[in-house]
């Protein structure tokens, strides 16, 4: 939250950011919010509907400290959108680096000044890209066929990933 409010203090921007689903930190945000004057938060219901929680996104922002695989910045940019989202866990793999739609991966733990700056210079570069882009990333990394088919490669060897050695001597 106070990334967003940086963003709209550093660019003037009318922000509107949006939060989905309910958990632990629901009371913390909305104090947050009340505190650094960001009035136009959302905080929206859990759905699954992605329109409801795609459909009228410029940007996927997630400032997560820790993280898995992050499924939803693959499913933001299966849908087209710019995502941004901070070093951690499994961020650096669900993400679009290079090229054209390429996301923005912030340091570990920026500071919202720091995360505002990035994202200001990034954000126009970002909304020019191809949405398609994302989209083929995520769909040559992660669609069924393209899992299976890296499974089947460290299975059998090919990618170069063998089975260790360590621990057999040479006859």
């Amino acid at each position: 939250l106070k990334t967003n409010a940086e963003i709209r203090n550093q660019s003037g921007m009318n922000v509107h950011p949006r939060i989905i689903g309910s958990g632990p930190f629901l009371d913390e945000n909305l104090s947050l919010k009340e505190e650094i004057g960001l009035i136009n938060l959302e905080l929206a219901p859990p759905t699954t509907n992605y329109i409801e929680l795609f459909g009228n996104k410029d940007i996927h922002l997630l400032m997560s400290r820790i993280e898995g695989t992050q499924n939803v910045l693959l499913e933001a940019q299966a849908h087209g959108l710019p995502v941004a989202a901070c070093d951690v866990g499994g961020v650096r793999d669900a993400m679009l680096r290079r090229g054209d739609g390429k996301g923005l991966l912030l340091p570990q733990d920026p500071t919202p000044e720091e995360a505002a700056r990035q994202i200001l210079k990034w954000f126009p570069i970002a909304m020019k890209a191809a949405p398609a882009s994302r989209h083929r990333f995520v769909e040559s990394k992660f669609s069924t066929e393209a899992l299976a088919a890296n499974a089947r490669q460290i299975y059998s060897g090919v990618s170069g990933m063998q089975p260790s050695m360590r621990g057999r001597t040479k006859k």
